[in-house]
């Protein structure tokens, strides 16, 4: 049986469900992304939780997103038929991650690419920290993404647009000026200086303990 790649630990009432391919950048295969989905439908059943924290493995990323070697194996692997089929066993996924009912929060800790940065965009909160960055990358091969998720970041309708022109354009290669300012805003919170995981007690601490908690 191949290693487990989505640890989970609980504590105090929070758990933290770690991405655990660092060496892949926690890139996003077919394991992950059902042990993913397990791991989140298993915690929101447990009363004992009563907020869940999503992070990436190592120093580097929260996830590189879907893992293209896989990909490129299924694509030689499998009809169209069952791609099709594979592609909307994860949508499911990740609608069912999206909608659980316990409030659900990204520890940045590092780059959130292609499907990582979908995945950020349909929990409810983001930590992040400098090395924090995004990129919706489906813009670049002509598909487009988190319609559903990312316009809900943001406070009203004219900014929703604008912000998800911003971060498609950035990566379809134009400059944009206050990068940073723009990632910044993706974030629920933005902490210099400090690694997410080391800044997310703080942030617990200001913010007051999740719902649920004991």
């Amino acid at each position: 049986m191949a290693d487990q790649v989505v640890l989970v630990e609980k504590t105090e009432g929070v758990a933290i469900l770690t991405l655990n391919r660092p060496e892949q950048l926690n890139a996003m295969n077919a394991q992950l992304s059902a042990e993913l989905r397990e791991a989140v439908a298993r915690m929101t059943d447990d009363d004992e939780v009563g907020c869940l924290v999503i992070t990436g493995a190592g120093k580097r990323a929260f996830s590189a997103g879907g893992d293209i070697h896989e990909q490129r194996e299924d694509d030689r692997r499998y009809s169209q038929a069952e791609l099709d089929a594979r592609t909307a066993v994860r949508a499911r996924g990740s609608y069912e991650i999206g909608a659980c009912p316990k409030p659900t929060i990204g520890m940045m800790n590092g780059l959130a690419y292609g499907g990582a940065a979908v995945l950020a965009s349909s929990l409810d909160m983001r930590v992040g920290c400098e090395h924090s960055s995004f990129r919706f990358l489906a813009a670049a091969y002509g598909r487009i993404n988190s319609t559903w998720t990312l316009p809900n970041q943001v406070k009203n309708k004219r900014e929703a647009v604008m912000g998800v022109k911003a971060l498609l354009l950035r990566d379809l290669g134009c400059d944009l000026e206050e990068q940073w300012a723009n990632e910044r805003d993706y974030t629920t919170n933005v902490v210099r200086g400090a690694k997410a995981e080391a800044a997310f007690p703080e942030f617990i601490a200001r913010h007051g303990r999740p719902i649920g908690s004991s």
